[in-house]
């Protein structure tokens, strides 16, 4: 699972955002995609409103600012892991 790692970044996770064709989705892992950063989880937020589980362990580069993306643009939001995520206060 972890391979993919490296290929997930912020304009990935525009595109899944802007494309519509993700917006059911329920369940996102990003766990340590260390090119992800605020920009492409608010992305996400924005276009994926169904989100009910979101792994975000090991993103280093998310912090408050993606969280709090998150918070407003997934209401259905049950389940994060911000675990390795040391720039969220």
């Amino acid at each position: 699972m972890y391979k993919v790692a490296g290929v997930v970044t912020d304009t990935l996770l525009r595109f899944v955002s802007e494309s519509g064709m993700f917006s059911g989705l329920s369940c996102i892992h990003l766990g340590w995609c260390d090119q992800v950063s605020d920009a492409g989880v608010s992305s996400v937020a924005r276009g994926c409103p169904q989100l009910s589980s979101l792994n975000l362990e090991g993103c280093w580069r998310v912090t408050d600012a993606g969280v709090s993306a998150v918070a407003q643009g997934c209401p259905q939001l049950s389940s994060l892991n911000l675990e390795g995520c040391w720039r969220v206060t």
